[in-house]
């Protein structure tokens, strides 16, 4: 498993040359994101496609 330091390295590799600060944010975000929900499933926390259904649902009915 690469440190955190190496993943940003590496992002930051594939990134283009004219990338402004809140593209590696952003970037950095999604990133953090993605970790975040793949520890969530490695503990067992994760919904089934109803569950999901429902909060997406929820998240775009005004």
């Amino acid at each position: 498993m690469q440190s955190a330091k190496q993943g940003i390295v590496h992002l930051l590799d594939k990134l283009p040359d004219d990338s402004t600060l809140d593209d590696i944010q952003h970037h950095l975000h999604v990133l953090d994101k993605i970790k975040r929900g793949q520890q969530s499933i490695a503990h067992g926390k994760r919904c089934n496609s109803k569950e999901a259904r429902g909060r997406l649902r929820r998240w775009i009915t005004p």
